[in-house]
């Protein structure tokens, strides 16, 4: 977090921010030091109430590892289970007569491959190793995909998302382009919600201080690999995670910006990749819901 104790109510950035992107490798768990107050904003920038610090955001042992573990948990709901039929390319009569080397059907001595053939067409059948035969070791549908975690240690690694998303370090480590001088958790009153056309909240967005990631998650590239043939054609950077009980449909149709309730958020949404947390908008009913029912709370 930075160290800077200046009053961000309506930053605006004005020169290009240096982005690093450290790798993180220390698995030990990690202590931060937390400020008291939360600062409400308006859209205009106005100061219009003072929270205090949720305490899903105080998590003082941080592990890493735990965070990716649940990651993994949320990914293996939604896998679908998927088999191969075990009858399949085993649904026909073949016939190998190697040893008889009289009988017609002998494939001794007539320059083809000893292996079991359809007596009629001469066909490779059954085999691994033939066109249209059975398969070794297939996949079956009644393989257990779903990984188990305890409640507990989900909401915990829950809690370690949300406190390092409070780090402006580890927000720009991902590459968020912001002011270094904001002071995270962002909350803002109820107006964003009142928002209705997608270029006012795009011209808030602006005036917040997100230009310049708006930019970086403006355009999209083509993939690399077989994914464009498996509906994965385009990458696009993801940005600004907006958080509120009430669906603000004016940011859906911004590139890189999401919106979600606190009930419909999942660790992959504020931690995607497992690396860096994501830069987090609150909406200050979600936020005071955090705090009031005590969600993500073993």
């Amino acid at each position: 977090m930075s160290k800077s104790d200046v009053d961000v109510a309506n930053p605006i950035m004005k020169n290009k921010v240096d982005v690093a992107n450290p790798i993180m490798k220390n698995k030990k768990s990690e202590s931060i030091t937390k400020r008291e107050d939360v600062k409400v904003y308006s859209t205009k920038g106005n100061v219009v109430e003072i929270l205090q610090l949720a305490p899903q955001m105080q998590e003082q042992k941080i592990k890493r590892e735990n965070i990716k573990r649940a990651i993994l948990y949320e990914q293996r709901l939604t896998f679908q289970p998927q088999g191969r039929d075990i009858m399949a390319g085993m649904r026909c009569s073949s016939r190998m007569h190697v040893r008889a080397q009289k009988s017609y059907r002998s494939k001794k001595n007539k320059g083809i491959s000893r292996i079991a053939r359809n007596p009629f067409t001469y066909k490779g059948v059954q085999a691994t190793n033939v066109r249209g035969g059975s398969h070794r070791h297939k996949p079956l549908a009644n393989k257990h995909i779903e990984w188990l975690m305890p409640k507990k240690e989900y909401l915990k690694a829950m809690r370690a998302a949300l406190t390092l998303s409070t780090n402006i370090d580890e927000v720009m480590a991902r590459g968020h382009k912001v002011n270094k001088e904001f002071k995270l958790p962002l909350v803002f009153d109820m107006s964003i919600c009142d928002i209705k056309k997608t270029a006012d909240f795009v011209n808030f967005l602006k005036e917040a201080g997100f230009s310049e990631e708006l930019e970086r998650t403006k355009y999209k590239k083509i993939r690399v690999g077989k994914g464009k043939m498996r509906g994965r054609t385009y990458i696009r950077k993801r940005g600004v995670v907006v958080i509120s009980e009430k669906t603000i449909s004016a940011c859906e149709n911004i590139p890189g910006v999401e919106n979600y309730s606190t009930e419909e958020l999942i660790i992959q949404d504020v931690f995607p990749g497992a690396n860096h947390p994501r830069l987090i908008i609150w909406c200050v009913d979600s936020y005071k819901k955090l705090i009031e029912e005590k969600i993500y709370v073993a």
